[in-house]
């Protein structure tokens, strides 16, 4: 059997797993590349949620492997101006980015060439491999974006299937948490809430101090103030009781043993954080 190829294609898109769009994608990209080998980082992003798609980028993306390709497909402008987009970046590693330019790729811009896909010389190799008859109005992860990262698994150079580079791709900013050394008080953010109900805050533990033998008096957040005890494993508590962690992004979490802090607490991504040390 021939050996998988060494650009493996990294997924991520809010297609759910209800329909059948993954599964064309895939379809697509073995008719392609035969050999590819596919990883889903995750197709649960909520839907249009650029935001969210990126933050999965950030966290995830030291850990992909070098020379692979990150498809990552969350496009509430498919159709519309903005423009479809290939790159190559160096995070200590070569990484390959297929999508579209709406800032979900952020976190791979420094020391990034990004250019623009020129849609013509994709639908033209991929009709080797595929049928596609057209660039449909609502599908471009199918028609376009699928086909682009095999081509390049298979080794095509980005020069054959873009129509230049561009030189200021779309960014979205990360908030940032604000110290308040006076008074014991870090300011920060909710950046995600996972599917658990863990509030993830951008509190890294840098802030804390001398972790792990800081104190934190309370967590404001939601409007409620939490006065729960900052510990290392969840069964440090009872059932349906709140806690502060420190999540696997080396971030201040607060959660809920067994439960759903967010939905109890009623808190949103962007919601502000109050954290007073002791």
């Amino acid at each position: 059997m021939p050996a998988l190829t060494t650009r493996p294609i990294l997924m991520l898109t809010d297609y759910g797993v209800s329909d059948e769009y993954v599964g064309v994608l895939k379809c697509v990209i073995l008719s392609i590349n035969r050999r590819v080998q596919l990883v889903d980082i995750t197709h649960q992003i909520p839907p249009y949620d650029i935001y969210t798609g990126m933050f999965i980028i950030s966290k995830s993306m030291k850990y992909f492997p070098p020379d692979s390709i990150l498809l990552a497909i969350v496009d509430p402008g498919v159709g519309g101006e903005r423009k479809a987009i290939v790159g190559v970046t160096d995070i200590g590693k070569k990484i390959f980015f297929v999508g579209p330019d709406n800032g979900i790729f952020t976190p791979l811009l420094e020391n990034s060439e990004v250019y623009e896909i020129d849609t013509d010389s994709v639908l033209r190799k991929a009709r080797k491999y595929v049928s596609i008859e057209k660039l449909s109005l609502t599908f471009h992860g199918r028609d376009l974006f699928a086909p682009a990262a095999a081509l390049i698994s298979k080794g095509e150079k980005i020069k054959n299937i873009s129509k230049g580079r561009i030189q200021n791709p779309r960014r979205i900013d990360f908030p940032e948490p604000k110290v308040d050394k006076s008074n014991n008080l870090i300011c920060g953010n909710v950046i995600h809430i996972d599917r658990f109900g863990n509030i993830i805050t951008d509190v890294q533990i840098e802030l804390l101090g001398n972790w792990p033998a800081c104190e934190i008096d309370w967590v404001l957040v939601g409007g409620y103030k939490i006065q729960a005890p900052l510990v290392s494993s969840y069964d440090s508590v009872n059932p349906g009781e709140f806690l502060l962690i420190i999540g696997s992004y080396d971030t201040l979490e607060i959660s809920m043993r067994e439960g759903n802090a967010a939905s109890k607490l009623g808190v949103k991504r962007f919601d502000k954080v109050e954290i007073k040390l002791r």
